[in-house]
């Protein structure tokens, strides 16, 4: 039997850092090539892939370094480090180009006949505080793309000084889409003021790519040990090559060895996702009250922090802004203290509206947190009156809500068991948008709670934004649509969806629903 020879982790990564400093020439003596036969396909970012702020508007860096710039430095050190350890290297994205389309980046590693996919990020959280390292694959459990993840994870989180996350899931299409190992890694969150500036250093970039080397080679090894070599797995034996001098001058050099064939691995062909098409007229009847876009950065049915999950939403209204009467009503509560249906509003007034036709009937809207009241209850306002101004937008590092202006939807009754998602109420901002409106279900039918669903992205005058999520439990659906969320002001086009139970194309016309049962 031919034996192995495994050149432990710990021998080979000195080297290869040595070597990684200096050109690398067939000069004699010992060289390592413990990944040989991998040929892996890097992915730099371009930013907010792996972002869990909803919105993807560009953040002030310093010194214009983009997220893209950091991706693409620490995906070059990465790629040179991987040729010297015997792996050959795929970039998805050339230096200060645009990233291809998903599908074209998928075509390409099934060009390139990649077993390894590496797609590198540095993610963006609301809180500037929080900076930790993780990494995603896709699906749960899987193998060997879960055990990529430990051993990266546990490089980066050493290398770096940085906290740990298990490895996570991400039904993001890179993932879901390949039948090739492939893990997402974040490197740190450039939100955080610290690691932003670390960033900024050439040094702490090779050092992050230094970390994803170790992880990378130490998998190697455990996969070694337990001589492991499966498809699309091909497992180079390490080997310690002597290599001859070269001759004195003049003379080509002999050729480096190059890796043994890897299995042949393919993209599997495109199946078109489910594909759901508008239906029935979006009519809703109240107007925007702050005539702004909704603000993504806290969703209605989301949890954050130490708050609950919000029960109304908020909007992307500067300071002083006119709030008006989402239509013709009477004012039945208005009070600088709260008032007693909402005594999570201070500074709130509640409008009682009738006459809206079927199906709305009687809808109540309230409007807490102003920042100053200009009616009285009792009064009668018409659509457009203004009713009173808004105050800063909430801020994580503030401390005071009382002025940070939250609008509510209750239907038949002025109780909070009526509360229902503004969205389905509010006319569109724009003229070329639609609403999505579903209902993601398990396979007995039951909705399932607080799931993230990624995918959508509002452009032009609306904010962007890269999640919505179901409602948790306790939410209500409205007895008009039965859903368990809601996209609203998206504009007309195409659209891929995505959870952790798959994904779904939808397309969405001007002032339509496009709604559907998600099981």
């Amino acid at each position: 039997m031919k034996k192995i020879h495994i050149i432990p982790v710990c021998v080979a990564l000195p080297l290869i850092l040595t070597l990684s400093l200096t050109p690398v020439t067939p000069c004699g003596g010992t060289f390592l090539q413990p990944l040989q036969g991998w040929r892996i396909f890097i992915d730099p970012g371009t930013g907010n892939e792996l972002s869990k702020i909803p919105f993807v508007e560009k953040t002030k860096e310093t010194k214009d370094v983009t997220e893209a710039d950091i991706d693409m430095r620490v995906a070059l050190f990465l790629a040179d480090f991987f040729k010297k350890a015997g792996a050959e290297i795929l970039l998805s994205r050339e230096p200060a180009q645009p990233l291809p389309g998903l599908d074209e980046r998928l075509k390409k590693a099934d060009e390139f006949k990649a077993n390894l996919i590496i797609s590198i990020h540095h993610a963006r959280e609301k809180d500037p505080k929080v900076n930790y390292v993780n990494v995603y694959y896709h699906p749960s459990g899987k193998e060997p793309n879960a055990s990529i993840a430990r051993n990266v994870i546990a490089s980066l989180g050493k290398d770096l000084n940085l906290p740990v996350h298990e490895p996570d899931t991400f039904p993001y299409p890179l993932l879901t889409r390949t039948t090739v190992p492939a893990v997402m890694v974040n490197c740190g969150f450039l939100s955080n003021p610290d690691t932003a500036k670390n960033l900024d250093s050439l040094e702490y970039n090779r050092s992050e790519a230094i970390a994803i080397l170790k992880g990378m080679l130490s998998f190697q090894e455990d996969l070694e040990k337990t001589q492991q070599a499966k498809p699309p797995l091909i497992i180079p034996e390490a080997k310690v090559r002597t290599l001859s001098p070269l001759p004195p001058m003049n003379i080509t050099p002999p050729p480096v060895p190059q890796p043994r064939p890897v299995a042949q691995v393919t993209v599997p062909s495109q199946v078109p996702l489910p594909s759901v098409q508008p239906s029935e007229v979006f009519n809703p009847p109240l107007q925007n009250p702050a005539d702004a876009p909704i603000d993504q950065t806290w969703l209605f049915g989301e949890p954050y922090r130490n708050f609950p999950p919000r029960k109304g939403i908020a909007f992307k209204a500067k300071e002083g802004t006119i709030i008006k009467s989402a239509a013709d009503g009477t004012v039945v509560e208005a009070t600088e203290t709260t008032p007693p249906a909402a005594l999570h509003y201070p500074n709130g007034v509640i409008i009682r509206h009738t006459g809206l036709g079927e199906p709305y009937n009687i809808l109540y809207t309230v409007y807490g947190r102003l920042a100053t009241i200009s009616v009285k209850k009792g009064d009668k306002v018409k659509s457009g009156d203004h009713i009173g101004t808004c105050g800063p937008n909430f801020s994580i590092t503030g401390v005071n809500r009382d002025k940070d202006f939250e609008f509510q939807v209750r239907w038949g009754n002025i109780n909070e068991n009526c509360i229902v998602n503004p969205e389905l109420f509010l006319k569109p901002l724009a003229n070329n948008t639609g609403i999505i409106i579903g209902r993601l279900v398990d396979d007995k039918g039951e909705p399932l709670t607080s799931v993230r669903i990624n995918g959508i992205k509002k452009q032009g005058e609306i904010s962007n934004y890269g999640y919505s999520i179901t409602y948790p439990p306790g939410f209500n659906a409205s007895e008009l649509y039965n859903e368990n969320f809601v996209i609203g002001d998206v504009f007309a086009g195409q659209y891929t969806l995505t959870t952790q139970y798959g994904s779904r194309s939808v397309t969405v016309e001007p002032g339509k629903i496009t709604k559907f049962e998600w099981k």
